[in-house]
C-alpha cells in the first residue's frame, strides 16, 4: 500500500428544519452545493470519484491551477415547484463546486477523467518521488 498523501477525514452534512420541511442545505441562504469526493491511490495514481447524479457530462468543468483541481458543475431539475409544495427537499439543485488541493506526487499534465452512469472518475498518474541523495559537502 503506497504511503497515503491524505488524512482520512469523515464529513458530515448539517441539516436545517423549518417546520415540517427538511432539507440538506447547510444554511437556508446557501447558493452552491458542494459535491462529495471519495479520494484513494495506488501504486501508479490517486484516484477521485465523485457521484455526479442529474447532470450531464457536458455541465461538468475539471480546472486545475497550480496544485488545485477543481470540479464545477450545475444540476437542472427542469420543474418549477413552488418552494410551498416541498414536503421534503433533500436533493440539491443548482451550481456545485468542489476544490482539492493535490499532492506534489501527481503529474497534472496527464490527468485522464470518465464519466459513467452518473459518477466522474479521475485519475492522476504518480510522479516519481525524490529518493534522498546525499551530496558531499568540499572542504576550500
Amino acid at each position: 500500500m503506497p504511503e497515503s498523501t491524505f488524512k482520512k477525514t469523515n464529513l458530515t452534512m448539517a441539516s436545517s428544519s423549518s417546520g415540517s420541511k427538511k432539507t440538506a442545505t447547510t444554511t437556508d441562504e446557501a447558493t452552491e452545493g458542494q459535491l462529495s469526493l471519495d479520494v484513494y491511490e495506488t501504486t501508479t495514481e490517486l484516484i477521485i470519484i465523485a457521484p455526479i447524479a442529474g447532470v450531464r457530462m457536458n455541465d461538468i468543468n475539471l480546472t486545475v491551477t497550480e496544485d488545485i483541481l477543481t470540479i464545477e458543475g450545475e444540476r437542472h431539475l427542469g420543474l418549477t415547484i413552488p418552494e410551498d409544495d416541498y414536503l421534503i427537499q433533500e436533493c440539491f439543485w443548482g451550481k456545485f463546486s468542489r476544490s482539492i488541493v493535490l499532492p506534489s506526487s501527481v503529474d497534472t499534465t496527464k490527468i485522464a477523467a470518465s464519466f459513467k452512469d452518473g459518477v466522474l472518475k479521475i485519475a492522476l498518474p504518480r510522479t516519481e518521488r525524490t529518493k534522498t541523495k546525499l551530496i558531499k559537502i568540499k572542504a576550500e
